[in-house]
């Protein structure tokens, strides 16, 4: 069964969002903490999970070095501006992300 740990508070805030990912994925574990993490909490909180769904948590270098088994990272933000894709490569950790998915929000908030 693949290891998955949940950084991203939406899965708090979304409880259906945590139902879905549990029955597919009973073991998740995830974070109930405040909403940032320091490199060596997320370090530690993520330990052997093979994939992470972070919100924004700074995955880096030293994070994926400490992380070995971590296969791939989907990140829930705007934006990846916390995440170094470089290290990603150098690791071999997929990123998942969909860019644009909030674009009519933003649009409606606009325009009101």
């Amino acid at each position: 069964m693949t290891r998955i740990a949940v950084t991203s508070h939406i899965f708090r805030i979304l409880p259906h969002l945590r139902e879905e990912l549990t029955k597919q994925y009973p073991e998740c574990r995830f974070h109930e903490g405040s909403l940032r993490m320091t490199e060596d909490e997320l370090i530690e909180f993520l330990g052997d999970a093979e994939v992470a769904l972070i919100g924004l948590h700074p995955i880096t270098d030293r994070v994926l070095a400490a992380c070995p088994d971590l296969k791939a990272v989907a990140a829930c933000s705007v934006g990846l501006d916390h995440i170094d894709p470089a290290a990603m490569r150098r690791h071999g950790v997929a990123l998942g992300w969909k860019a644009g998915v909030n674009k009519v929000s933003v649009a409606e908030l606009t325009s009101a």
